[in-house]
């Protein structure tokens, strides 16, 4: 051996990793969100604390803290994934925010003379998540609109329009509003 060689510290005596307990987290368990929401629902009991899951999303593992805002608790995220996802559209729908990407990429063809709303649901709706909806459609000859609780009257999607919403804490509900 060279002489600058040092043999690594006898950890023997110290726990792994997997023997410590995660004191921070409601269960060591990963959890889909809707478990998450069923077995821990956002309180003061579980303030400060965090949960892993499997579908933060739709489809990526994640990381919730339940927060406090001086009026409500909730799980948000700890990161916001900035991937987009692809979502053909095919007719009117909602879209709930923790269970799709936050950027959408919508795509299909939108028949002329029709109307169809994508609707921003509110299922256990953290303030702060933003989604960004991006029509790149084949076509839109008839109407492509974004509804939900806050934004008023729908809002049209052009083709090649982006379009930006903010779930906020109104002092009653969360709700949405347009950025852009």
């Amino acid at each position: 051996m060279p002489s600058f060689y040092t043999p690594p510290p006898d950890l023997s005596n110290y726990p792994t990793k997997a023997e410590v307990p995660p004191q921070n987290f409601v269960t060591p368990l990963i959890l889909t969100t809707a478990d998450m929401h069923a077995t821990y629902p956002a309180g003061p009991t579980y303030r400060g604390k965090y949960c892993r899951v499997s579908d933060m999303w739709g489809s990526t593992d994640g990381v919730y803290r339940c927060s406090f805002n001086g009026r409500i608790h909730f799980w948000e995220p700890t990161t916001q994934n900035q991937m987009p996802g692809n979502y053909t559209v095919t007719g009117s729908v909602t879209v709930q925010p923790m269970s799709s990407a936050p950027i959408m990429e919508l795509l299909g063809t939108l028949p002329a003379l029709t109307t169809w709303t994508i609707t921003l649901g509110t299922d256990n709706l953290p303030p702060g998540i933003v989604k960004e909806f991006r029509p790149s459609l084949s076509s839109l000859l008839g109407t492509l609109n974004v509804a939900g609780l806050g934004i008023g009257s729908v809002v049209s999607l052009a083709l090649g329009g982006n379009r930006r919403f903010v779930s906020m804490d109104n002092g009653s509900a969360v709700i949405w509003r347009q950025l852009n």
